[in-house]
């Protein structure tokens, strides 16, 4: 399910007139949001949104070196396996200038099942935060810096 302009805050009017202001002819709450949709599963966006050599630097992965739209694929399908659906709620930002932007989040799901260590069967609900920092160059994403309160969710679900 895509997210709209008004989950965020500002109206589609207060959008537009931030897309008529960026010299990059792209609105960085707007790609912050398809952002979002793509992690919420509209993996599409992804080419529009993401440079080819756009560098992840996630902490939990520091061995594995995660690139371009490959490597957000595989971030944000790693992220999804252990839920039926999951999905995401702004509650700061998007916070933006001219070539960063940057947000915290709530992500809500079903419990699918396949975390190691796991007490809590299929079907729990769960939650947990997180935030991201992206640089943007030339209409696309090419850093990301991401954290997620895994702790938090490993609580929930009795691994932890």
């Amino acid at each position: 399910m895509p997210i709209s302009l008004s989950r965020t805050g500002p109206t589609p009017a207060t959008a537009s007139a931030v897309v008529a202001s960026d010299p990059l002819g792209r609105c960085p709450r707007t790609m912050y949001c398809q952002l979002l949709d793509a992690y919420e599963g509209d993996l599409d966006l992804l080419p529009e949104l993401i440079s080819s050599d756009c560098v992840l630097h996630i902490p939990q992965l520091r061995a594995n070196a995660l690139v371009g739209i490959e490597g957000f694929t595989t971030l944000i399908r790693a992220a999804r396996a252990p839920f039926f659906q999951l999905n995401f709620t702004i509650v700061v930002g998007p916070l933006f200038d001219d070539s960063v932007v940057c947000a915290r989040w709530r992500a809500t799901g079903t419990y699918r099942g396949g975390i190691e260590r796991s007490s809590a069967p299929a079907g729990t609900a769960g939650s947990f935060g997180g935030h991201d920092f992206l640089r943007i160059e030339q209409d696309r994403f090419v850093e990301y810096w991401g954290g997620a309160d895994d702790v938090d969710l490993l609580m929930q679900i009795g691994a932890f």
